[in-house]
């Protein structure tokens, strides 16, 4: 699981936007997004988390990778 936190995902636009990044590069991966929370939690064992954060930045947002606990 590779997450992010998203401080500039403020709303429904920007959910549908940050999917499309995903979709880009892991067309199969199931993504999980909060935008009450600014999180978004990708399952796709074919995609780096570098390629996703990229991707991410390429749709115009800013995220920070977050350590899964445990």
């Amino acid at each position: 699981m590779i997450e992010f936190r998203i401080d500039d995902m403020t709303c429904g636009h920007c959910e549908a936007s940050v999917r499309k990044a995903v979709a880009s590069i892991a067309p199969t991966a199931h993504t999980q997004v909060s935008v009450a929370e600014h999180r978004v939690s990708i399952d796709a064992p074919d995609a780096s988390a570098a390629a996703l954060e990229q991707a991410i930045r390429g749709a115009g947002f800013t995220p920070k990778p977050l350590t899964a606990a445990g």
